[in-house]
């Protein structure tokens, strides 16, 4: 079972065509039944809810910039005058995987990297992966400092 929604991917969207929230005559069953969410019934059904989130997604608010106002602005949503159905986003991260991939790092941009925000929010757990395998932890300093000399592409992977 796993919590994957179609609209993450054309890969994830065509499974979904294909077999619907329960592929149990695949190669390898699986159920999806949040295939037909999207990300913002997720968040507005948190909202609505006031249900609790992890703590490093932040706070759930208003996205302004794809609302196309400034920051703070009073609108008619506001004022009760319509259904509140304003684009939502997270404060926080907006994805999280498993906290140890690499893959993308070398994309995010500087103050933004997972590894710099690891460090801010969890900070025993940053050590411990940044931490050489001679004392107890996993080495990535030294494997992200190897990326960077060497992968040729000027990307660096940020710490």
């Amino acid at each position: 079972m796993l919590a994957t929604m179609a609209d993450e991917s054309r890969l994830r969207t065509q499974k979904w065509l294909d077999n619907g929230c329960n592929g149990f005559e695949m190669k390898s069953p699986v159920s999806t039944p949040m295939a037909f969410w999207k990300e913002q019934d997720v968040l507005k059904y948190i909202k609505d809810k006031n249900l609790p989130i992890c703590s490093v997604y932040g706070e759930i608010v208003v996205d302004y910039e794809k609302e196309g106002q400034l920051n703070g602005q009073i609108d008619y949503f506001d004022l009760g005058l319509c259904q509140d159905n304003r684009k939502l986003k997270t404060t926080g991260c907006q994805r999280t995987g498993c906290a140890f991939c690499m893959f993308g790092a070398h994309c995010e941009k500087a103050g933004e990297g997972r590894f710099e925000r690891m460090k801010v929010t969890h900070p025993q757990i940053y050590d411990f992966v940044m931490k050489s395998k001679d004392q107890g932890g996993l080495n990535y300093k030294e494997v992200i400092d190897w990326v960077n000399e060497n992968n040729g592409k000027g990307t660096i992977i940020r710490y």
